[in-house]
This record gives structure tokens, C-alpha cells and sequence, in this order.
């Protein structure tokens, strides 16, 4: 190479030592970013054994009839015998509730052929009952047979309803154990890789979920069930 003179031979080795040291940067910058991006992700579980607090069930009787005001007399005095055994098995006045009636002129029924061979009217009314006390639901649900027994028809009893409605009492206490067991799990990979657990770069709490503690049963019909949560962590890797 030729220089015409010693100033620019000293410019000429000054820009190539800049160079050489770009690129030495830019290649620990690659290297520096790459290190940062070294990550985990694991998922924590957390469950909890709960009981339910709230029990419904209701069940709705038929009555039918040729006189409006006979088949209504039968509709209350059948409405008596349903209540009283609610009340004889420990639920209250305000556990109970008395849906509306519905009445059916089945003479009035012009899209019928055989109005003739059916009763005048048909009339069919709801009781529901409500209670934090679970165990009052499932005994009164357990007794159809003996309303059956005292002449009334039940043309639908659906099963006991149970709720768990105090899940935010159990959140905090199962997020936190959550958490332990996916840093447990992410510290297990650290130590396996060679690697440092870091902090925790991103965290998804996860979706709450309420399952019957039998997974052969619906949760809706299981006194005992079973609060899970699946939370999804992020830890940095550090060497």
C-alpha cells in the first residue's frame, strides 16, 4: 500500500482500529443480548378441598282438574303438604320460595284433536328453596318420595344445585403457594442447565377453576369439591 505521507498513514491505522473495535462491540453486544434473553417457563398448581356454602333445589307439581276453583283449592292444599315437609326437615320461612302458577285451558287448545279425553285445566307451580346450611338441601331433596306418597305429582325435581362462593377468601393463600411451586420447579431446571435462577420476568396468574372433588360427579351436584389454579411463570437464567 502506498502513503503519500506520514499524516496519512496515521489517519489511515486510525480508521482501521476503529473498525476492529465496532466490530468487537457489536459482537459482544449479540452476545450480551442473547444472555439476557436465556429464560424459563414453568406453571405452578396450587388446589384446595372445599365444601360448598350454598344449596338450591326446587321441584314443580301438576294439578289438573275440570273446575278452575277446585283445581286451584288442590293446587294450594298440595302447596301445604310440599311445605310443611320442607319445614319438618330444618328449613325456614325465608329458605323458601313460592314460585308462580301456570294455568292451562286445554278446552281452549285449537291446535289440539283430543281435547275431549283431557282434563278442563292443567295447572303447574314451582317451590325453590335456598340455604347455606348444604346438608338441609340434600335431606329435602332426598324426600320426593314422600311427597310422591301424599298424592302430588311432581313433573320436574332437578337435581341439588351446590355452590363454593367464597372463593376469594382462598385466592391469596393458593396464588402464593402457586408461585412457590413454580419457582421450585424453575430453580430444578436452573441447577440441571448450569444456570442461576434470575428474577421473574413475566407472571400470568391463571384461570380459577371449581371442580367436584369426585371427577366422576358433576361439580354442580358435589357438596365436595375441589379449587385449582394453574399459574404460568417467567424467571430470567443468569450464569
Amino acid at each position: 500500500m502506498n502513503f503519500s505521507s506520514p499524516l496519512t498513514l496515521f489517519s489511515s491505522l486510525a480508521i482501521a482500529g476503529s473498525i476492529a473495535f465496532s466490530g468487537y462491540a457489536i459482537g459482544h453486544g449479540i452476545l450480551g443480548n442473547r444472555t439476557a434473553d436465556r429464560f424459563v417457563s414453568v406453571k405452578g398448581l396450587a388446589e384446595k378441598d372445599v365444601v360448598a356454602d350454598i344449596g338450591t333445589w326446587e321441584t314443580t307439581y301438576m294439578v289438573t282438574g275440570e273446575s278452575l276453583e277446585e283445581t286451584m283449592a288442590r293446587v294450594e292444599s298440595q302447596r301445604q303438604t310440599i311445605l310443611e315437609l320442607l319445614k319438618e326437615n330444618g328449613l325456614a320461612e325465608e329458605e323458601i320460595t313460592v314460585r308462580g302458577v301456570s294455568v292451562t285451558d286445554n278446552k281452549a287448545n285449537s291446535y289440539s284433536d283430543n281435547t275431549d279425553n283431557m282434563p278442563h285445566f292443567t295447572v303447574t307451580a314451582t317451590i325453590a328453596v335456598r340455604s347455606g346450611d348444604v346438608q338441609k338441601i340434600k335431606l329435602v331433596a332426598q324426600k320426593q318420595a314422600d311427597i310422591i306418597r301424599q298424592g302430588v305429582v311432581l313433573t320436574s325435581a332437578n337435581p341439588p344445585y351446590y355452590a363454593f362462593t367464597k372463593l376469594n377468601e382462598v385466592k391469596p393463600a393458593m396464588l402464593a403457594e402457586a408461585l412457590k411451586n413454580a419457582r421450585q420447579a424453575a430453580d430444578q431446571f436452573a441447577k440441571e442447565s448450569g444456570a442461576t435462577l434470575g428474577t421473574i420476568r413475566t407472571a400470568q396468574q391463571g384461570q380459577f377453576s371449581i371442580l367436584a372433588r369426585d371427577d366422576a360427579s358433576s361439580e354442580s351436584e358435589n357438596i365436595q369439591k375441589k379449587v385449582r389454579v394453574v399459574s404460568t411463570v417467567e424467571y430470567a437464567l443468569e450464569r
